[in-house]
């Protein structure tokens, strides 16, 4: 518990603030408010819509690899696997990633990635945004997977949270589906009144992967 005092500065200087960001609840709904106002600008909100709205439809998994692999089972076969949390395999299946030729060669998905529909279908769309550099690229990925129907994510990425997130304020159903990761979390069930009640692990997981 944080103890308020006028008269002393806190400060959280060794992790980022994401990893305290579960011990801030009950707050004001004016923050709230706030928190609603922010948002990515309209032009790469449309394209990401429209781009959504052609595809129709789908079902959606980001797969981290690279630098992220280590962090969970990312065994192509468990990868694969974790299809199976999928409730409707007839809609559309995209895959946004980061090593897409492993996903091809390794886990062999039959999938279509988010990259490809962009390049291919919308690159003139793209060009004309304000900013179209590498960044945000990876911006109308998240935005576009933001209306998966359905979700799986990776477990210990911000991508997927951020995904998450946006599905979550869209009105999507609440399902924080991950990858198994070879944790105790694999195993979440909800035992309390905050969502990381269930989850079985070291506190300083927790405030990162919840967050």
């Amino acid at each position: 518990m944080i103890e308020k005092d006028q008269y002393k500065n806190l400060h959280f200087n060794k992790f980022a603030f994401a990893f305290y960001s579960r011990f801030f609840y009950n707050r004001p709904r004016e923050l709230d408010f706030f928190f609603n106002k922010l948002s990515f600008k309209q032009p790469y909100q449309i394209l990401a819509r429209t781009i959504a709205k052609n595809i129709g439809y789908f079902r959606g998994m980001h797969i981290r690899l690279t630098d992220h692999a280590d962090k969970y089972d990312s065994n192509p076969e468990n990868i694969s696997q974790s299809q199976e949390y999928f409730e409707n395999k007839r809609l559309p299946f995209i895959v946004s990633t980061d090593d897409k030729d492993k996903v091809i060669n390794s886990v062999k998905m039959q999938c279509k990635f988010i990259d490809d529909i962009i390049v291919d279908q919308y690159s003139k769309e793209f060009m004309n945004l304000p900013y179209h550099n590498e960044v945000v690229f990876g911006l109308i990925c998240l935005l576009v997977m933001g209306y998966a129907q359905e979700f799986i994510g990776t477990p210990g990425s911000t991508f997927s949270s951020y995904i998450h997130r946006l599905r979550i304020n869209k009105g999507f159903k609440d399902n924080l589906i991950y990858i198994k990761s070879g944790k105790p979390c694999d195993n979440y069930k909800q035992n309390g009144p905050y969502s990381w009640n269930g989850f079985n692990m070291h506190t300083n997981t927790k405030n990162k992967w919840i967050s």
